[in-house]
């Protein structure tokens, strides 16, 4: 097979194709090349647009805002249990919550999707980093694999598609390509929901293409980099569940 020296630069094109069909191709090229903020801001640029356009669909769904506005009444009653709101009270509370409040959680959502789609590639980065320049001691640069998280990201954006037709398809909000699939009626306050939301497919998938690209970015094994690349992941993911952010870890 010819290098990526010999065979020219590759089109944006096709490292976005690529990161699909030949990561080893495109991470070869990526690191062969110098640096281009295309490798992050384009696939950022995609992945925002379908997570505001998943958002859109879902709030166009009536089966599934019923299920947000149970969410709301769930938490509410937590609350009210809690001692955080009045039991006299809740009744405005919930009225606002599907009035105003529900179209601040549209907004919200779209703004969110846009937001973590851009942040996304920088966070992952900055694993990608902390495990080639801190544990492996190679002289990578943060933007570097910054490059190689923005093309992974775009695996998400497949899985963000694919868990917007699962939910749709079996009228559940909470469904996706993740273990929480097998929760019948998952609750974003259970922990071990959380847990079994947190373990997708996807995203286990766009964690090995951060490791091979990170491997081929400082010319270490995969292997390695990816074991202590999951660790870390493992670690902020069961952080967040802890805390019961793992809806907002990215």
């Amino acid at each position: 097979m010819e290098s990526a020296e010999s065979t020219g630069p590759m089109s944006l094109g096709s490292r976005l194709m690529n990161v699909f069909a030949a990561p080893g191709e495109l991470f070869a090229a990526v690191a062969a090349a110098p640096f281009s903020v295309a490798n992050w801001l384009v696939p950022a640029a995609l992945v925002a647009a379908i997570g505001l356009f998943a958002n859109l669909v879902v709030f166009s769904q009536p089966a599934l805002v019923q299920q947000i506005v149970a969410m709301q009444d769930r938490e509410i009653d937590r609350a009210v249990e809690r001692g955080r709101i009045r039991a006299e009270d809740a009744p405005r509370v919930r009225e606002a919550a599907q009035g105003l409040g529900m179209a601040v959680a549209k907004v919200a959502g779209g703004v969110g999707a846009a937001v973590a789609a851009v942040l996304t590639p920088l966070w992952w980065g900055f694993l990608g980093w902390l495990v080639g320049r801190w544990v492996f001691r190679a002289p990578v640069r943060y933007l570097r694999t910054v490059e190689v998280a923005g093309l992974a990201s775009l695996v998400a954006g497949l899985g963000t598609l694919v868990g917007l037709f699962l939910a749709v398809g079996l009228g559940r909000l909470m469904a996706g390509p993740h273990l929480g699939l097998l929760v019948p009626d998952f609750d974003i306050g259970n922990r071990l929901h959380l847990t079994l939301g947190a373990i997708n497919l996807f995203t286990l998938w766009q964690l090995a293409l951060v490791a091979f690209g990170v491997s081929r970015l400082i010319q270490r094994a995969f292997l390695p980099v990816a074991l202590v690349l999951a660790g870390l992941w493992a670690g902020y993911k069961g952080v967040a569940v802890i805390l019961g952010w793992v809806q907002f870890a990215l």
